[in-house]
């Protein structure tokens, strides 16, 4: 457990319980407790920090002490030292308490991104934990947002307090005249007037919305809260400004985008967000999106609405691949991917509510609509809490703070980077203390390609609170990185570890990671190997001799090598369920592990390839499942003893392809086939 002992005694102090760093606080402050018969004057350890006192409270016991070292990181060093002098008792920080904020918008009960109590088919906090976020920051009107869209309704009465206005299109000019409409640029960005934003549609400085689409959006990120009418968004304040590229009719050109991505830099916006697309890979659109990135701009997008895998097929711009743009999928009430959602487990980064989001409209309206278009606002909206909480962040800081304090989601794992759904506290949690090392570190059992493990529990800051999840990593026997794995589960502390390579020897390493991204301190180094095997039949592919297939199955020359697949003539058929089945292998005994070469390209989530094993050949088990892409060879390590009996004396195995009745693939390519069991000696 982190903590550290008081030099004059035999307490422990756990930093995130005694501190309290991680909460909100003035910044550069701490209060010092006096032992009883020490007198605050007499304390000369506050100015070998740089420290002073800024008043006496409690009967003149506590210091209310400035420093000017202010950064938590710093006060947390400096808090450990003063607690090493004897005449202190306790420190810590000068916490900011406020009521438990949620707003009088009569529709905020309706807004389950922001505040999910499980009404109905719903699942409770199935949610980006506004309320949890807004106790600590409702956002800033210093922060500007650009909505990249149809235009914004910007006498909407929940938009037109978070409306933005240019400060150089405002006020009078030298002359007496109204900045606003005196024909002049004056603030030099090349925009003639721009009070409130740009129209490029029209070429004019009126970017009201004529679709809806946009004014939405605007609500989502910024609509005022708690003034008593309509909806709330994720920031109550903020200032947005509409970029209106979009025509009424929901298109636009790639010329007025690109004009659109340089106008946000012009005005000082550090957010924009995009929730449009289309169109294929543009060069002229990428250099715009990186001028942004030059701007210190994180780009946010729309991740798409035609429920395909943007990994196979790209979505522009969200598929752009710069480290400014984040990329957005839509979740539901239930923490489910929506069905329309575009996805990708490398290039879409996290799941949004995006699924019957009610917001604003033109002309005093409010609507429930649906889309990754929906989502998008939410991560915009948290951006700008990042950013107020955060004033000196550039994109890099807010998008890492955003991907690292997601909610891991089961049903988005495989499906998005992060593998899970936006958190708003998370993400502007004030928290720099990082959890403890995990201790413990054991092996329960080996297997031939698998070890389980387990450790201690963690807690998040010291043995405060719980460990979002961990880290392991693998080394081999010259201490290279073979493999790191994350885990997600913050409650398990026993994990399987699969697919490890034959006859392994090496180390492996534990670390803990809290809600907002702080890593802890590694375990100790911890030696470990799998059970030794030796090859006991294989089939290398070089002929079909002795398999039985339905005749669609064959050898082809892959990559320089020989290989079975199930398509030897070019792509596999539509609407087919096919197998390769291998000559029966006699065994010694049940415990049992597979070692075969792979990589396929499958239509993912509607083809899919099996790898099966039977005792008889007659009834089978699935022990692989297989869809996508995996374009690179990869070896693959299986277990199977907890598929066969104990009285096994010869196994059959099978690769098998079900296709449905669209699309068709390269399928699946198998080579250097081994049945492995355990050696008698193990040594």
């Amino acid at each position: 457990p982190l903590s550290f002992a008081d030099v004059t005694s035999n307490r422990s102090i756990l930093i995130g319980e005694a501190f309290n760093l991680n909460k909100p606080h003035v910044p550069g402050e701490l209060l010092v407790k006096m032992k009883p018969g020490f007198a605050p004057q007499g304390m000369t350890t506050l100015a070998n920090f740089g420290g002073e006192q800024k008043q006496l409270i409690a009967d003149g016991q506590i210091i209310v002490a400035s420093f000017l070292k202010g950064s938590d990181a710093e006060l947390l060093e400096i808090a450990k030292q003063l607690m090493n002098d004897p005449t202190v008792e306790y420190v810590e920080a000068n916490q900011i308490y406020s009521i438990d904020r949620l707003p009088n918008d009569p529709m905020f009960d309706q807004l389950y991104g922001l505040n999910n109590i499980g009404t109905g088919a719903a699942v409770s906090d199935a949610d980006i934990d506004a309320p949890e976020a807004w106790d600590i920051t409702v956002g800033s009107s210093d922060t500007l947002v650009a909505v990249i869209d149809t235009g914004v309704d910007y006498n909407h009465k929940d938009i037109k307090p978070n409306y933005w206005t240019n400060p150089g299109e405002t006020g009078v000019d030298a002359e007496g005249n109204d900045k606003s409409t005196n024909g002049i640029d004056d603030d030099g960005n090349g925009f003639i007037d721009d009070f409130r934003g740009w129209d490029f549609v029209n070429d004019d400085n009126d970017p009201m919305d004529d679709n809806s689409h946009g004014t939405h959006c605007a609500g989502t990120i910024g609509a005022k809260g708690n003034d008593e009418q309509g909806v709330v968004g994720v920031a109550w304040d903020v200032s947005i400004v509409g970029v209106k590229f979009l025509s009424g009719g929901g298109s636009g050109t790639l010329a007025d985008a690109i004009r659109s991505i340089d106008y946000v830099a012009s005005i000082g916006a550090k957010i924009s967000s995009n929730s449009w697309g289309g169109g294929g890979f543009s060069a002229a659109m990428k250099e715009a999106i990186e001028r942004n990135k030059d701007a210190g701009i994180l780009f946010i997008a729309a991740a798409g609405n035609s429920g395909s895998n943007n990994d196979k097929r790209a979505h522009y711009p969200s598929s752009y691949e710069l480290d400014n743009v984040l990329a957005v999928a839509a979740t539901d009430n239930k923490d489910y991917l929506a069905s329309f959602s575009c996805y990708g487990e490398e290039g879409v980064d996290l799941g949004a509510p995006g699924v019957k989001i009610l917001s604003s409209t033109p002309d005093q309206n409010y609507r429930h609509l649906s889309g990754t278009s929906m989502a998008t606002p939410h991560v915009s909206g948290v951006a700008a809490l990042v950013l107020s909480t955060y004033p000196d962040s550039d994109y890099s800081y807010i998008k890492d703070r955003i991907l690292k304090g997601t909610d891991p989601v089961e049903t988005l794992k495989g499906k998005v980077a992060t593998g899970g759904r936006l958190n708003a506290y998370n993400a502007i949690e004030r928290d720099f203390v990082a959890p403890s090392k995990v201790d413990g570190l054991r092996i329960v059992t080996a297997g031939m390609s698998s070890v389980q493990i387990a450790w201690d529990p963690v807690g998040d800051d010291g043995l405060d609170g719980e460990a979002k999840g961990y880290r392991v990593t693998i080394s081999d026997k010259a201490g290279q990185t073979i493999r790191t794995q994350v885990i997600t589960s913050t409650s398990a502390t026993v994990y399987t570890l699969e697919n490890l390579p034959l006859n392994f020897e090496g180390s492996m390493s534990v670390l803990a990671v809290d809600n907002v991204g702080n890593e802890g301190e590694p375990s100790d180094l911890m030696d470990f190997a799998t059970i030794k095997v030796e090859v006991i039949a294989e089939n290398s592919a070089d002929n079909m001799d002795g398999m039985i297939t339905d005749g669609t199955w064959g050898n082809l020359e892959v990559d320089g090598r020989t290989v079975i697949t199930d398509s030897p003539e070019g792509l596999y058929s539509r609407d087919k369920n096919t197998n390769v089945e291998f000559p029966a292998f006699v065994v010694p005994n049940g415990n049992l592990a597979v070692s075969f070469a792979l990589k396929y390209d499958i239509e993912k989530k509607y083809d899919f390839g099996y790898f099966e094993v039977s005792e008889d050949g007659e009834a089978w088990s699935t022990v692989q499942t297989y869809t996508g892409k995996l374009l690179e060879w990869e070896t693959q390590n299986l277990n199977l003893d907890t598929y066969l009996s104990d009285e096994v004396s010869s196994l059959h195995v099978r690769f098998r392809l079900k296709s449905d009745r669209s699309v068709e693939k390269d399928g699946i390519f198998i080579d250097d086939f081994k049945i492995y069991a355990p050696r008698t000696e193990q040594f």
